[in-house]
């Protein structure tokens, strides 16, 4: 918090308000080691840190998946990677289930979305269809490629004949590709909103702190209706449906005190700043999402290189893909999931 009189040279707005502070390290901890989340990313990073270890001792480690491997004498890496690899396998068995019901959430998000754009441009409304085109595209394509993982799991345990499992799991990173490239668009479109949005507050709240609660608070309300009608991310648009119907259930009479404590406690979640590192810092959202951008990179860029089987990029990929295990630990335990 400024003190009233003190001009700021900042222009952005963090929103600084963490609904997820009042977390013990023991309760992350255990979010860690209890869910089936937290100890997957906790394997890949195992994984990637022996696949590195491999490539840097020059072992292929593509022969210990080969069915022409049963001569060959594996050393304890070797053996331990294989366990890890099929140990994750084992945790996504029946993944396509959650990821159907992710796609029926996304629809019912997007017919709810679609409901309560009315004040949208044409050219607006446009561009959130494609979006929202992509985005069920996405998680359809995420629940095919869920089915094949587990076909080839059931094919390398004897279930299914064995040939079937090297062709799903080519299918099964294929398709890993475009998932990652609609997710990347919608996430880097969610965080340019964002910074918009962040400049756009900064600029703003100067005349709202000048003015009376009551009408601070009207203000406020009338500049985040008039920043949603102009939102071009479909996920900006999720959030802001999502809050207003949190909001909805918690209801104040409309007078001038419970309207000065709504401000205070607005003014006190949210603070200025000098530049875009310390934003993306400070600002809840917008780090969950610098962070998943980063992760996605990660992984797409594991996932284009296993896609065609790119030899000289094994070194690189594990770096990658042991960076992507970690923002995946760290995502769980900072927010969860």
């Amino acid at each position: 918090m400024r003190p009233s009189g003190e001009q700021s040279a900042a222009e952005l707005l963090a929103n600084v308000d963490n609904p997820l502070s009042s977390l013990t390290t023991t309760t992350r901890v255990k979010q860690l080691l209890r869910t089936h989340q937290g100890r997957d990313k906790l394997y890949k990073v195992l994984q990637y840190v022996l696949r590195l270890k491999l490539w840097i001792a020059g072992v292929d480690v593509n022969l210990a998946f080969r069915q022409d491997a049963a001569q060959h004498e594996f050393t304890r890496d070797e053996r331990n990677l294989m366990t890890i690899v099929n140990g994750r396998r084992l945790f996504r068995v029946g993944r396509f289930v959650a990821e159907f019901v992710r796609m029926r959430t996304t629809l019912n998000l997007i017919a709810q979305v679609t409901a309560d754009d009315v004040r949208s441009s044409s050219s607006m409304a446009i561009f959130l269809q494609l979006q929202m085109v992509a985005d069920i595209m996405a998680r359809l394509i995420m629940c095919v490629k869920s089915v094949c993982e587990d076909i080839a799991y059931m094919s390398q345990k004897g279930f299914l004949h064995s040939n079937v499992a090297d062709a799903v799991l080519r299918l099964s990173v294929k398709l890993a590709v475009p998932v990652l490239l609609v997710d990347l668009l919608l996430n880097t479109l969610r965080l340019w909103q964002g910074v918009r949005h962040a400049s756009r507050s900064g600029v703003l709240h100067e005349a709202k702190s000048s003015a009376s609660p009551p009408q601070a608070l009207l203000s406020s309300c009338n500049d985040e209706s008039t920043a949603q009608a102009e939102d071009f991310s479909l996920l900006s648009r999720y959030r802001s449906f999502e809050r207003n119907r949190r909001a909805s259930i918690i209801t104040l009479p409309p007078s001038a005190a419970n309207a000065a404590v709504l401000q205070q406690t607005h003014d006190e979640s949210v603070v200025h700043v000098s530049n875009y590192p310390k934003l993306f810092w400070l600002d809840f959202e917008l780090h969950w999402v610098m962070v998943t951008e980063l992760k996605l990179i990660l992984d797409l860029l594991v996932a284009v290189s296993l896609a065609k089987g790119w030899q000289s990029w094994k070194g690189p990929v594990s770096v990658a893909g042991l960076l992507s295990g970690c923002l995946s630990v760290y995502r769980v335990w900072t927010y969860g999931r």
